[in-house]
């Protein structure tokens, strides 16, 4: 009868070992910035709707860069000096494999002062991360505000 024995590699890996320690040190760091950048997509909707819903429309417009280098046209504020958001919610954010860009769906309520009408309008955005500044723009303009 045979016996069966067990011996032990004659060598360690030492290659693999490293090569793992390296690949799962890198997802770790993936994942992490991953997350910390959709948590800055979720801080610069949040600021960006805040600015709209105070009125500060030209804060809301520091957001804005456009992806093409096309020049950002300046806030009138002649438009928007009877504009009175009343809410804003985020419905969707749709990101990109790399997450360096996003569709934003977010819903706007708001009145004429001068006129007292309400609407609620549906504004499609784009936003896209700008890796050097770690942080996200609109690439657009602000609302279209209609009568």
């Amino acid at each position: 009868m045979r016996r069966c024995r067990h011996y032990p590699p004659k060598q360690p890996l030492p290659g693999w070992a490293a090569l793992l320690g390296l690949v799962l040190a890198l997802t770790g760091c993936a994942s992490v910035e991953s997350k910390q950048r959709l948590e800055s997509l979720d801080r610069s909707l949040m600021t960006y709707g805040k600015a709209l819903r105070w009125g500060e429309y030209e804060e809301a417009a520091l957001y804005r860069l456009p992806h093409d280098g096309r020049p950002v046209m300046p806030v009138n504020r002649d438009d928007l000096k009877d504009i009175r958001v009343i809410s804003y919610q985020v419905f969707e954010q749709r990101l990109n494999q790399a997450q360096t860009e996003a569709r934003v769906t977010m819903s706007i309520s708001y009145y004429h002062e001068d006129t007292e009408t309400a609407r609620t309008i549906t504004d499609q955005q784009t936003w896209w991360y700008e890796p050097n500044q770690k942080r996200w723009f609109l690439d657009g303009d602000l609302p279209e505000f209609t009568r």
